[in-house]
């Protein structure tokens, strides 16, 4: 039975096609972007540049940033998959598969589906990470060239962070073969989602991490210390966001149901009902476009900031030509 599931994986992956090409898509784009960002924050030619070092820690940070947001992209993407073949795995557990062996089927689909994707993302990354690095010359201003940026220990670190990625694939998908039988995998699809615990205790602590995030980035005064706070506010506004979005939207809607007034009218009533419905998924996906779309606008304003304050910066950083120093100089 379980040779079965070898041929199984293949043909389901082929059948189901039009629901894997996103999700190999952004799978592709996630491992390429964490690719060239690895590749830049071990590249040996950054301490050839000016202010290398500031320019690596930020580049580290920012590898941990698209990895954690890698993770959460390839997880929903895959949700969204397995949402909507729900029926089909409930069809093969009627018909006489078992779960370990619809595990196994799932297991072998996620490591023909992470082969793939690794070896296609990382040759994508491979492919624009010369440019990249060219673009970062230009930016801070020194002679633009394209050099070999190739590390040796860029492809293990991101393989790393994407076996651990797929792992938790496995995991979750597992779970949820085990707590469901045949007859809720062939409705899972049209039933709504069940509302989530502790919903108004997730709704404060994402309101507190929003609060204390956005109070971080704004109060930030020694620019010395201004990025690890920067880093600490940009976790605390992706886990605030993913709370809010969860767990704040369903609170909001349980209390406009408890509105008389305003829900029991028609189009109140459809519309918050439809909300509460599906909002539990939708949740995760517009809380990752929000996040996204956060992360694209403040790279583009901080690059565009920093690129037309730095004569200034270089002016208040070292306000002469030139200096002198010395030892055991007597002051009189």
């Amino acid at each position: 039975m379980f040779l079965l599931t070898n041929r199984l994986a293949l043909s389901n992956l082929i059948k189901n096609r039009k629901l894997y090409y996103p999700y190999a898509l952004a799978t592709i784009l996630a491992i390429a972007i964490t690719y060239i960002f690895t590749s830049l924050t071990l590249n040996p030619h950054l301490d050839d540049l000016t202010g290398s070092d500031p320019i690596k820690m930020v580049l580290g940070m920012g590898l941990v940033i698209v990895a954690l947001s890698s993770g959460i992209i390839v997880l929903y993407a895959n949700s969204f998959v397995m949402k909507n073949r729900s029926k089909e795995l409930g069809l093969y557990s009627v018909l006489g598969l078992e779960k370990p062996h619809l595990f196994s089927m799932i297991f072998k689909e996620t490591v023909i589906m992470g082969f793939v994707t690794l070896l296609l993302g990382i040759g994508v990354g491979a492919l624009f990470d010369k440019l990249i690095y060219a673009f970062l010359q230009r930016l801070i201003g020194e002679s633009t060239g394209l050099v070999s940026t190739f590390q040796v220990m860029t492809i293990p670190i991101v393989l790393v962070i994407f076996a651990c990625i797929f792992s938790l694939l496995v995991l979750v998908n597992g779970f949820r073969l085990l707590r469901l039988n045949p007859l809720q995998l062939t409705k899972d699809g049209l039933k709504g989602e069940k509302k989530g615990r502790f919903l108004v205790i997730q709704t404060l602590l994402g309101l507190g991490a929003m609060g204390y995030g956005y109070y971080l980035a704004l109060s930030v005064k020694d620019p010395v210390t201004a990025i690890m706070s920067f880093f600490l506010a940009v976790l605390l506004v992706i886990l605030g966001t993913y709370l809010l979005f969860n767990a704040g939207t369903t609170v909001v809607l349980q209390l406009l149901k408890k509105k008389k007034s305003y829900y029991y009218k028609p189009n109140n009533m459809i519309s918050i009902s439809n909300l509460v419905f599906r909002m539990k998924k939708n949740a995760v996906g517009l809380a990752t476009i929000a996040i996204l779309s956060s992360m694209v606008l403040v790279t583009l304003v901080g690059a565009a900031s920093i690129y037309a304050g730095k004569k200034d910066y270089l002016a208040s950083a070292a306000p002469h030509d030139y200096s002198v120093t010395g030892t055991n100089v007597d002051s009189t």
